[in-house]
């Protein structure tokens, strides 16, 4: 049995400190209990750290099915908010990670018509393999146990009081009993790959290009950004969407990596300036939809993707995954029923990604998160978007964030009216 259909119905989780309905849920006070964490990416490894400075004498152990250093995708970005949020809750691993980083302000839409600059943001980036190796040499100071290449078929191998599932969107832990999770699951329309660009782009940037081929017109979007990378070399990572029909139109389902990789850097050339896209693992996917209803289950608890998806165009993956790990690490340090201090402690997070998910289910076919802009902005923009002319930068128009928030409405709503 899997998870079933995403719907818009909404569950609470309600439990107490020694038991959740019938099952028991933990047969040892926190500080003696025995830990077991499936999955070594951002989310287990930051829930291990934070568990083994609360509790010491803790067995803990993390089980991860990959080698050390594999990972997807390329590089990590975080708003200065998400930055704040880790300075309060973690200082050391803020300090850890931030002198890997870098950084820019800007944010920026590149539409055929003209680009559009939004200012007063703030963002850091590092990459993945990078930020793992720094968790890793982290959890190695702690002492903490990492086994790596195991690959589990099923729980019974695990005896720990709590069981954390942070392994990912396939996770191990919800599968085991998706009903207990009330987890719910589905696809976007859009097609996408994660390629690596090398070089640095000034700002967080969205891309729309449209081509013709056949008689048609295809979009694309490419969602990209900077990131630090061992070594100072400059380079981005460049995600490429496009929806089903121009998925179909282009051929991409029947080029290999490299292919399509060639066939992207060419559309993209200019934003690119002229070099080619690199590749690790960058096949053409469908993002899914996954949302838990339910995030502790008995003695099992889902972080991070293993709960709730959230969308690369929303750029909170990895920031997500550390709250819930340091939530639960507080909650369990609590003298309240631990399940309920989560639970609303996570509270305004499950609210917004709720949201979230349901308005892009919302979306009209073909559009995902902010990929929507391109319905909402007709080519030429509208008067109504641009600022007044003693703003205009030598590059483009720019805003500042609170000046543009009404006008941000399409990117969640996918309406025109916005404007």
């Amino acid at each position: 049995m899997g998870d079933r259909a995403l719907d818009k119905g909404a569950g609470r989780q309600r439990g107490v400190f020694c038991q959740l309905g019938q099952n028991p849920v933990m047969r040892q006070h926190p500080a003696s209990a025995n830990y077991d964490i499936l999955g070594a990416g951002p989310a287990g490894l930051c829930l291990a750290i934070q568990l083994r400075r609360a509790f010491p004498k803790a067995r803990l152990r993390v089980f991860e099915q990959n080698s050390p250093d594999a990972t997807f995708g390329f590089g990590v970005v975080f708003s200065d908010g998400a930055l704040d949020f880790l300075g309060r809750d973690d200082p050391d691993l803020l300090g850890l990670i931030t002198p890997e980083m870098v950084r820019w302000q800007d944010m920026m839409l590149d539409h055929p018509a003209r680009q559009l600059v939004i200012d007063g943001i703030g963002f850091a980036a590092i990459g993945r393999l990078r930020l793992l190796e720094l968790l890793q040499e982290r959890a190695r100071q702690l002492d903490i146990e990492i086994f790596y290449h195991q690959r589990l078929d099923n729980l019974d191998q695990l005896d720990g009081d709590l069981l954390i599932g942070a392994d990912g969107i396939h996770s191990l832990v919800r599968l085991s009993d998706p009903a207990g999770f009330d987890s719910q699951t589905g696809q976007f329309d859009n097609r996408f790959a994660w390629f690596r660009a090398a070089m640095g782009f000034d700002q967080l940037t969205q891309t729309f290009r449209q081509i013709q081929r056949g008689g048609q017109r295809l979009s694309l979007n490419a969602h990209h950004y900077q990131y630090a990378e061992s070594g100072g070399a400059a380079r981005s990572t460049f995600i490429v969407e496009t929806d089903a029909a121009s998925f179909a139109a282009l051929g991409l389902e029947e080029m290999d990596e490299a292919a399509s990789a060639r066939l992207c850097a060419e559309i993209f050339a200019e934003t690119l300036e002229g070099r080619p896209l690199l590749t690790n693992k960058s096949n053409w996917r469908r993002f899914p939809r996954l949302w838990c209803n339910k995030w502790v289950n008995g003695n099992k608890v889902l972080i991070g993707d293993a709960a709730h998806a959230a969308h690369f165009s929303v750029g909170s993956g990895t920031r997500l995954a550390f709250e819930d790990a340091i939530a639960l690490a507080k909650s369990l340090q609590g003298r309240t029923a631990w399940q309920t201090a989560w639970s609303i402690s996570r509270r305004p997070a499950r609210r917004l990604l709720r949201k979230l998910l349901l308005q892009q289910t919302g979306l009209p076919a073909g559009m995902t998160g902010l990929t929507s802009i391109w319905a909402c902005l007709p080519s030429p923009l509208p008067k109504p978007i641009l600022p007044a002319p003693d703003a205009w930068t030598g590059k483009g128009w720019r805003q500042s964030r609170q000046n543009l928030q009404p006008k941000l409405k399409c990117f969640k709503t996918g309406q025109p009216d916005a404007f």
